[in-house]
């Protein structure tokens, strides 16, 4: 007997008490009709809720004010100050970076199921 790759008629009542996330996950997979595709369809609304798509890393920002005071009277901050808004600004790339990664390793396996 051949297999199949359609997915069988859903004989489950609508769920109404659903968050607006899980809703859109169960209609990704209501709306197709090939199996893989159904589960791809769900993959990829599951991975962009969970690890969604940033542009660039969340920036550090200073924490108080400048406080020393330049021979022209402006003032500056301390180089302390600095080296930790850079070592914040490190953790928050490091981060961004290893979400994209896991983002693309999760959508990778989302292609596989979408063109077999």
């Amino acid at each position: 007997m051949p297999y199949s790759t359609k997915v069988p008629q859903k004989t489950t009542k609508p769920m109404t008490d659903l968050s607006s996330q899980a809703q859109a996950i169960v209609d990704s997979y209501e709306n197709t009709t090939d199996k893989y595709k159904a589960h791809a369809a769900v993959l990829r609304a599951f991975v962009d809720e969970i690890v969604p798509h940033e542009d660039e890393a969340p920036k550090a920002v200073f924490q108080g004010e400048p406080t020393l005071k330049n021979k022209d009277g402006t003032f500056r901050y301390d180089h302390g100050q600095y080296l930790r808004r850079q070592f914040d600004q490190d953790k928050l790339d490091i981060r961004w970076e290893q979400r994209q990664q896991t983002r693309a390793m999760m959508l990778a396996i989302v292609t596989e199921l979408e063109v077999v």
